[in-house]
């Protein structure tokens, strides 16, 4: 078993609290400091390098799940606490040939339950977008629970699945969106992701985007990633209808009201058009096991029990 913890950080921020009792680890952009420190503390870890400026994220869990000896591969955020037994509860289920991803159930650090935990899609205003099952939240899940995505932030691959599917695309750089995207390509193959309530971390939500991202530009990414997912994966023609009907409506909207984030995000996504249909392209020829609607109905019948 492998953990690829993306430790984007450096002297100042590292410390032992942020690094909990882990196996291995394949960090990204590790500079000389960090390295120096893990090798130090935790000569058990083995470090993965990325170049600095290489990439970003996604390229980091896409380079470190790739170098990994084991599998399967658990990815966690250097904004991810976890609980002390968090692991034999995610890869219990790896036993199963057809589970890709299990994630956690996710905390906010004052241990109130986040929205992320138990997930299941929709289509709003012409949109693919995430539902939270506030009945798992408010009551909690006392088994695993079959999920839209597992968040990135702390979720258990499948690496030989995730390798076969191209890992996360960079095409939702620089972040968001992307763990959303890998999972519902799996789903389309009859591969699961689930929800292991027995397994808890706690995730400071948005701790190092702020910093780097001011938040308006932020929302933009958002907005352009949820263009892109659509973009990219809904098949329905009567879903692809309706949101072009949506989209042309909230864009003349936007434009008379003078909404910036929303065009703004619009724009980032036309430009990345020719790389839409790039991957459209390539997962023609791909048999799927769910339409769009089949595996809404599937995990919104599955969420309304």
């Amino acid at each position: 078993m492998s953990l690829a913890n993306l430790l984007k950080i450096n002297k100042h921020q590292l410390t032992f609290e942020e690094i909990p009792d882990l196996l291995d680890v394949s960090p990204g952009y590790a500079r000389k400091v960090v390295a120096d420190f893990v090798e130090k503390n935790y000569p058990a870890i083995r470090l993965v390098r990325i170049v600095p400026n290489s990439g970003n994220s996604i390229i980091s869990v896409n380079v470190g799940i790739k170098a990994a000896r084991n599998n399967p591969v658990i990815c966690l955020d250097n904004d991810v606490k976890v609980d002390q037994n968090f692991i034999a509860p995610l890869l219990c289920h790896f036993k199963k040939g057809d589970v890709f991803a299990v994630c956690s159930k996710i905390y906010n650090p004052n241990h109130s339950m986040r929205i992320e935990s138990f997930n299941y899609p929709g289509f709003y205003k012409g949109r693919l977008i995430g539902y939270a099952d506030q009945n798992g939240h408010d009551k909690g899940q006392a088994s695993a629970t079959e999920v839209w995505f597992a968040p990135g932030n702390g979720a258990a691959y499948d690496k030989d699945k995730f390798l076969e599917l191209g890992g996360l695309d960079p095409i939702f750089r620089p972040i968001y969106g992307e763990d959303v995207d890998v999972c519902y390509r799996a789903w389309q193959r009859g591969w699961k992701t689930l929800c292991e309530p027995a397994s808890i971390t706690y995730h400071l939500s948005h701790k190092t985007t702020k910093k780097h991202f001011p938040d308006r530009y932020f929302q933009a990414i958002r907005l352009k990633n949820q263009f892109i997912l659509t973009w990219k994966n809904v098949r329905d023609v009567n879903l692809i209808c309706e949101h072009f009907a949506w989209t042309s409506a909230r864009t003349i909207f936007a434009l008379l009201k003078g909404d910036l984030i929303y065009l703004q995000g619009l724009s980032l996504a036309i430009k990345q058009i020719p790389e839409v249909i790039e991957r459209r392209r390539k997962e023609k020829g791909i048999q799927r096991d769910y339409s769009d609607k089949g595996l809404f109905k599937r995990l919104q019948n599955y969420h309304s029990h």
